[in-house]
């Protein structure tokens, strides 16, 4: 009998410190993959313009490395989410990194 897959430990969303201290390496990683204008929206949320030749591929590898990078999970939204009539009260007070 088989057993299920068990699925890795959850790191801890990342903290507001944890993202401005390292908001220069993050801009310098979302470059790479088309992104700019990070903004930081609230624990583990980050906010940014993802440009229009780019796609969800590019906004999860950014997510594993600035997670790899700051031992905390990150979830990027893109600012096209602001559209949306109930966009989260976060991702529309985003303050800039």
């Amino acid at each position: 009998m088989s057993q299920p897959l068990a699925e890795p430990p959850r790191l801890p969303p990342a903290t507001e410190q944890q993202v401005r201290s390292r908001a220069a390496q993050l801009g310098e990683l979302a470059v790479r993959y088309g992104i700019t204008n990070l903004a930081f929206a609230s624990p583990g949320r980050l906010r940014g313009h993802v440009a229009s030749d780019r796609d969800l591929f590019d906004m999860f590898e950014f997510q594993r490395e600035a997670s790899d990078l700051l031992g905390a999970d990150i979830t990027l939204y893109s600012d096209g989410a602001l559209r949306n009539e109930h966009v989260s009260p976060d991702l529309a007070a985003a303050t800039p990194l």
